[in-house]
């Protein structure tokens, strides 16, 4: 006897094949311990992100998975799942209010993710959540740049006041 799939379940399992879809990159956490006061916290912090947090059932995000050929991914979906979604031009902000936050929380644990379209581990989201923004690379390479200029225009300046003394 075939089991009949209710229709809103269907709707939720489209929906969340949609999200997973145009989510930047996903990361993938067991939550179980956390409040409610929690969650909503983290869910706060990870919108000044860009990103989303949404507890998933398994068997449904297994199923969105191998609908979009990640099936790789099922290992992640044991126990009390939830992913969180980022939106943005960089998800590594949200990685490491993430990962922070799993830090101040031992109840979430951080299990791994999907970030540009390469597969992490737990220890790899905790690195690339380590690593400097884009914005931040550009200010380093900028201070860098200038620098020389900068020592230039000190010499030169140097160079005049000894003329003047």
């Amino acid at each position: 006897m075939e089991r009949k799939i209710q229709p809103k379940k269907i709707e939720a399992a489209k929906k969340l094949v949609q999200e997973i879809g145009g989510a930047k990159d996903l990361f993938f956490t067991e939550y179980q311990g956390l409040t409610v006061k929690q969650l909503t916290t983290l869910r706060k912090e990870l919108r000044t992100h860009d990103a989303t947090y949404a507890v998933v059932k398994n068997s449904m995000v297994r199923a969105a998975f191998r609908e979009l050929g990640k099936s790789d991914l099922d290992k992640y979906f044991v126990g009390t799942s939830a992913i969180m979604f980022t939106h943005g031009e960089e998800s590594g902000p949200a990685a490491k209010a993430l990962t922070t936050f799993a830090k101040e929380n031992k109840a979430l644990v951080v299990k791994g993710g999907y970030v540009g379209g390469e597969e992490y581990d737990a220890n790899a989201v905790i690195s690339y959540s380590q690593l400097p923004t884009r914005i931040d690379l550009i200010a380093m390479l900028a201070r860098t740049l200038n620098e020389p200029v900068a020592q230039f225009a000190r010499a030169l300046q140097a160079v005049a006041d000894q003329k003047e003394a």
